[in-house]
């Protein structure tokens, strides 16, 4: 994935998340690390915001909370709020494209 797209897809599921305020979209994937070591990271995508759970990011608009060498992404659709220990999950894992179709937040 290009950085312009992954960029423009985490705005666009952003931009998505507005209207689901009851849903929250988990973005799983792996990606090599300064030591180019593999690593798995999290983010979360709720009511127009994302935010990593696994790794700081910085409060830029102009980047993405993506990782730049991310591959094996995978979205689920997830029950808000969480509560720790009993996730309620609504979609099972999908390609983050098929997350840019409303249809699939229903």
């Amino acid at each position: 994935m290009e950085f312009l797209f992954r960029k423009d897809i985490l705005l666009r599921l952003e931009k998505i998340s507005n209207d689901y305020p009851n849903k929250i979209l988990r973005i799983q994937g792996i990606f090599n690390n300064n030591e180019n070591t593999k690593e798995n990271f999290e983010l979360l995508v709720f009511k127009g915001v994302t935010c990593s759970t696994t790794h700081p990011t910085e409060f830029n608009l102009t980047d993405s909370c993506l990782p730049i060498n991310a591959n094996s992404l995978k979205g689920e659709l997830l029950k808000a709020p969480l509560s720790p220990g009993e996730e309620i999950i609504l979609k099972g894992a999908m390609t983050l494209e098929n997350f840019l179709n409303k249809k699939n937040w229903s």
